[in-house]
């Protein structure tokens, strides 16, 4: 599938600073604006790039503060509810699930 790819390959890029501008925002709009991904889609690949984040920032086995800031700042651009952040990540950013 085109549009689950295309989402998947976007997430990271986007989100390798942290903040969405408005863009990306527009290849977002555009993405989901297919109407291609169910909702499953689209919280599988939410949660994949969640867990990615989670993994390359826990790699070197140490969480650095502007680590922790830029998942913060990923998940508050996209809009991630608490109940969505996976344990890995919630604990890195300090916060329960």
């Amino acid at each position: 599938m085109q549009a689950y790819a295309r989402l998947a390959e976007f997430l990271p890029r986007a989100m390798e600073d942290g903040v969405l501008d408005d863009i990306e925002k527009a290849e977002l709009l555009g993405i989901f604006g297919t109407n291609l991904l169910t909702p499953q889609d689209v919280r599988e690949i939410f949660l994949a790039h969640l867990r990615g984040m989670a993994a390359d920032v826990m790699a070197d086995g140490i969480i650095e503060k502007h680590e922790q800031e830029w998942c913060l700042r990923a998940i508050t651009q996209l809009r991630i509810p608490s109940s969505f952040i996976p344990d890995e990540l919630a604990a890195i950013i300090g916060t329960p699930v």
